[in-house]
């Protein structure tokens, strides 16, 4: 969806809802969590996201980063979790429409009343919530997968970058714009990689 932004006049005040993202690593069978690169890759993904909407002329207000996520207010937690159930089922309604025929003629998705709260406590029109998820192989899945490469011709698979990016209403709760992305590369640990994903995510964002 791709709408232009209507509340002010020049510039719009957006404010930027923590990242929620986690970066895993892929053992032999295993997934775990990484903190050290979960936190390297926020870093590059929120920077990115700065130059880019400042680049469209936004304002944007942002929480206090040296809060970590468990230790935020109890809303702003509970919206987070709620954006990234109704992002998915976004992409459901997308990608499967007959799941949910209900939403496929229209775009039709709300946070509630609650995220309106965040209008009055941080003065924004607007809330850009970001999800992203993503994973890379250990050195041991590596190994792996050349010796069953070799042997069998079949490789493990790798990780898959997840994102989707949401634009809220503060005044409605509305969600007016979406966003997502789906790929097997780009290393979100590094910059360059980082701010591509990032360019992607925001494609068509309202100005």
């Amino acid at each position: 969806m791709n709408p232009t932004l209507v509340r002010g006049d020049d510039v719009h005040r957006v404010l930027v809802m923590p990242i929620d993202i986690e970066i895993s690593e892929l053992g032999l069978g295993v997934k775990e969590p990484r903190a050290d690169w979960t936190r390297s890759a926020e870093v590059h993904i929120s920077s990115a996201l700065q130059d880019q909407l400042i680049n469209r002329n936004i304002e944007l207000i942002e929480t206090d980063e040296s809060i970590s996520l468990e230790d935020r207010d109890n809303q702003v937690v509970q919206l987070i979790k709620l954006h990234e159930a109704v992002a998915s089922s976004i992409v459901v309604s997308t990608r499967l429409p007959d799941l949910l025929p209900n939403k496929r003629n229209s775009f039709d998705w709300t946070l509630g009343q609650s995220a309106t709260a965040l209008r009055e406590d941080y003065d924004a029109q607007y809330a850009l919530f970001t999800f992203v998820r993503d994973a890379h192989s250990s050195a041991e899945r590596v190994v792996a997968g050349i010796v069953t490469g070799l042997l069998f011709g079949v490789t493990p698979q790798g990780g898959q970058q997840i994102g989707y990016a949401s634009l809220v209403d503060l005044e409605s709760g509305q969600i007016v714009w979406f966003n997502s992305l789906v790929r097997g590369t780009g290393d979100l640990r590094e910059a360059q990689p980082a701010n591509e994903a990032v360019q992607l995510l925001l494609t068509d964002f309202p100005s």
